[in-house]
């Protein structure tokens, strides 16, 4: 299903459903699928990261009031901050530079390694073990994935990879 500002906002295969939501801007903020709910962080056009949770979407509003009686939403969203990925990108280009995540209390450092048109084409672990690849075309064209220790869903220059729909996000269309 599109919206009235041609945006995805919903996908069903089968008994399987994703929805999307957007910020003002048109910028993609979450996804949710049966299995999870995953948020999107921007810094301008550019992914500045995500975090997943389990399920249904882990936020609780609780309701508060101000001394003007004006009634206030208040977010839980402490779990969350235990599984971030954050995307490093060279200055002034959508070209990934490093992946930054954290699972609990334990944080690790991957950098990309693109090629001439700054596609990611591997992603190694500190000790220079490749965790991802891919081989894709010229004009960045799907690729296959031949390691896929770490999930990356950053393809070609502002692309993100959605799996359960196989088009590509860039910033504000699907592909």
């Amino acid at each position: 299903m599109w919206d009235e500002h041609r945006q995805l906002t919903a996908v069903r295969r089968g008994t399987r459903q994703v929805r999307y939501g957007y910020d003002g801007l048109g910028r993609r903020v979450f996804k949710q699928t049966d299995d999870e709910t995953r948020w999107f962080y921007w810094q301008g056009d550019m992914l500045a990261g995500e975090v997943a949770s389990a399920g249904t979407p882990p936020l609780q509003a609780r309701s508060l009031f101000d001394t003007g009686n004006r009634l206030k939403r208040q977010r839980m969203q402490a779990q969350l901050y235990s599984a971030v990925r954050e995307y490093v990108y060279y200055p002034g280009s959508f070209q990934p530079l490093a992946l930054l995540t954290r699972h609990d209390d334990m944080r690790q450092s991957f950098h990309y390694h693109c090629d001439p048109n700054g596609a990611p084409v591997r992603l190694t672990s500190l000790k220079g073990d490749i965790v991802w690849s891919v081989q894709q075309g010229a004009w960045g064209e799907k690729g296959t994935v031949h390691s896929n220790r770490i999930e990356n869903p950053l393809r070609f220059q502002g692309q993100y990879y959605d799996a359960e729909t196989g088009l590509h996000y860039n910033r504000h269309r699907y592909y």
